[in-house]
């Protein structure tokens, strides 16, 4: 297993490895999800980004300029319905306000 996961990381090329200037990796099949991933070319990959991620000019860009600039897609019903399911079974607090939109996306986007 490790020696396939160092020859997918030296098979990347510098094209691959950034999205947009933010340093990429393949994501590991099974692994845990990191705090961002991207979808590209059929690939997913581990995006090193926060909520305030650095850019490569040392800036600070907040999440929502980024989705601002390049766009974002809703998350699918099933994606919601799993991440709305497991947010009512565990002990994390949020807002009604979230839950109640969480709940209507997925009544908009059920079959």
């Amino acid at each position: 297993m490790a020696a396939w996961i160092g020859e997918g990381l030296l098979s990347t090329s510098k094209a691959e490895a950034a999205i947009d200037g933010y340093d990429k990796s393949p994501h590991v099949p099974g692994s845990s999800w990191p705090r961002a991933a991207a979808h590209v070319d059929g690939k997913i990959w581990d995006v090193a980004v926060s909520e305030w991620p650095r850019s490569p000019t040392g800036e600070n860009r907040h999440l929502v300029t980024v989705l601002d600039r390049y766009g974002s897609e809703p998350l699918s019903y099933r994606a919601t319905r799993g991440f709305r399911d497991r947010l009512k079974r565990s002990n994390l607090r949020h807002k009604a306000e979230f839950m109640a939109a969480l709940d209507e996306h997925v009544m908009l986007t059920a079959r």
